[in-house]
């Protein structure tokens, strides 16, 4: 797992932009933040949410991409949550 994060690390420092494309919701934008956080990344983030896979819901995706900072929120809310599930184990 080291392993393939250290090839996501090399990536994310390299590029010129990151489009979050985890999981549409809490949990989903939490770990993308992480990981995005963990590796240093200080390119501009777009978050493309899609709740079907289908080839038409991505595409209508990929074009209305939004700005990260949108999902401030949901991230806070995912992490008070992963807080909370640390601090009552």
């Amino acid at each position: 797992m080291e392993k393939q994060f250290r090839v996501i690390e090399n990536l994310i420092q390299q590029c010129e932009e990151v489009i979050n494309c985890g999981d549409a919701g809490q949990e989903g934008e939490l770990i993308q933040r992480w990981v995005l956080l963990k590796a240093r990344c200080a390119a501009p983030v777009k978050r493309l949410w899609i709740s079907s896979l289908t080839e038409e819901a991505i595409r209508n995706g990929f074009q209305a991409l939004k700005d990260a900072a949108q999902y401030d929120n949901l991230y806070a809310a995912g992490s008070a949550r992963a807080i909370g599930d640390w601090l009552l184990v």
